[in-house]
């Protein structure tokens, strides 16, 4: 496997750990895998046999992990979304709706040291930012120290419509099928 790059390491100042990043080498220092959602291009390199660390995700993308890799359920760990949970004694995350695909999340990690945060880092992972998610990356962190962000579609000839529009071409094209008898409910 090739070495984990550091694009994968989010650094806090007692520890690190990696985010999609299951593909490379085990990094010595690291055990704390993180998981931002259930497409191949971020779990890639998990296996039944992968035993580098802990996997944290959300309840949706673990139980997709548990089903697809069978990988020994004392490594996984289901995370609720919009709750402080602590990783460690310093260190917090929270789980944001990605408002991706069901299970993404974004993570906000938090570093804290004698009652106060010390450190605040966002990693995105795929994403669609709306003012739901600012809001409440707001409310669990008025200062971001450092942002790790999927730049995916950050090219000008991507251009995506609202998900509100999809979904509502979506859902139009469902019922004019159901209308003209195509598909039966």
């Amino acid at each position: 496997r090739p070495p984990l790059p550091v694009t994968k390491i989010v650094k806090l100042f007692s520890m690190q750990v990696v985010v999609d990043g299951f593909a490379f080498d085990r990094h010595r220092d690291i055990e704390h895998y993180f998981l931002s959602h259930f497409h191949s291009d971020h779990y890639g390199g998990l296996k039944k046999s992968w035993t580098n660390g802990i996997i944290y995700a959300s309840g949706i993308t673990i139980n997709l992990v548990k089903d697809k890799f069978k990988i020994d359920e004392s490594r996984l760990r289901p995370l609720p979304m919009n709750e402080k949970i602590w990783i460690t004694d310093k260190v917090s995350v929270v789980l944001l709706d990605a408002n991706h695909c069901p299970g993404a999340v974004v993570f906000l990690f938090q570093e804290h040291e004698n009652d106060g945060v010390v450190k605040t880092v966002l990693h995105t992972g795929d994403f669609r930012a709306n003012r739901t998610l600012i809001n409440e990356v707001r409310q669990w962190a008025p200062r971001l120290d450092e942002i790790y962000l999927d730049t995916t579609y950050l090219i000008p000839g991507f251009h995506f419509p609202s998900q509100e529009s999809v979904l509502e071409v979506t859902s139009k094209f469902a019922r004019d099928l159901v209308d003209l008898s195509l598909i039966h409910i």
